[in-house]
């Protein structure tokens, strides 16, 4: 069986296949799945595996049990690291299913907080101070403000992230990521054992 690396899953193909094309880009031996498969990756070699889902616009309650469903099989086959890919364009709507992906896995794996963090350079999308950008463009001032499934009306992350999750949002602006590693850690354990157990910062 395969070393996994790193394990992935996507809310949809064009993710999922973005995501592999970076990772084949840098060198590291990726297999892309459509879908959860049936038995352990073959060889020995390390590499990445990637799960391309339908979960972009799926129902709250499937979109969380197939995300889920697809981590598990990744741990169970050794994944030492998970990613949860998801659109670079985000989801403003109440129900998205970023936020309650990203609560399941947390707490599923007892993970402290996660980094949340929607940027897609090539294509022109950062984040900075928590907020997410195209071209320098907060992102509900462009088109996506408007898109008919997922539209954009708030470029701030943990605004977008408030009605979706359970727990709060540390946004961490590009002057504290100029501290060293022990004092940015410190941060954001200190807001964790004040706000909440769980802690996602956007701002990294």
């Amino acid at each position: 069986m395969g070393n996994i690396l790193l394990g992935v899953v996507a809310d949809d193909f064009t993710g999922a296949s973005d995501a592999a094309s970076f990772l084949v880009k840098e060198g590291i031996k990726t297999i892309l799945y459509n879908g959860v498969p049936d038995r352990p990756p073959g060889g020995g070699d390390d590499l990445a595996v990637v799960i391309a889902l339908k979960t972009r616009t799926e129902r709250k309650d499937l979109a969380v049990s197939q995300s889920m469903e697809a981590f598990r099989w990744l741990k169970e086959n050794g994944a030492r690291q998970l990613y949860s890919k998801y659109c670079s364009t985000f989801d403003s709507t109440r129900e998205g299913n970023i936020g309650p992906i990203i609560d399941a896995v947390l707490e599923s794996y007892g993970f402290p907080y996660t980094i949340v963090a929607p940027a897609l350079p090539v294509n022109g999308r950062t984040v900075r101070n928590g907020h997410l950008l195209v071209n320098g463009v907060p992102l509900h001032e462009t088109h996506m403000k408007d898109h008919p499934l997922t539209p954009m009306w708030d470029s701030d992350l943990a605004e977008l992230l408030r009605p979706q999750g359970k727990y709060p949002s540390l946004k961490i602006p590009g002057d504290v990521l100029e501290l060293d590693r022990a004092d940015i850690l410190r941060i954001v354990e200190d807001f964790g054992r004040d706000k909440a157990h769980f802690v996602r910062h956007p701002g990294l």
